[in-house]
């Protein structure tokens, strides 16, 4: 992916479970290794967590089944 040529989208994700740091961490780290994905992190603030990816690359409904999949419920 070249960050000249693509569209970066942010997206925030309110969901129940970011509380346990474990969940939390898994569910970061599970983002981030997918393809599309530039950066994740634990927005504690909001009981959630931020997304930085390539749409052309991953959509929305990947990203909310990596999330569910981590054992993260999303609001």
């Amino acid at each position: 992916m070249n960050p000249t040529t693509s569209r970066i989208s942010i997206r925030s994700f309110s969901c129940s479970g970011c509380d346990c740091g474990s969940c939390a961490s898994e569910a970061v780290a599970t983002l981030q290794s997918l393809s599309g994905v530039v950066h994740a992190r634990l927005d504690r603030r909001n009981s959630g967590l931020v997304v930085r990816f390539d749409p052309e690359t991953i959509d929305e409904a990947a990203l909310r089944s990596s999330i569910c999949d981590c054992r993260l419920l999303l609001r």
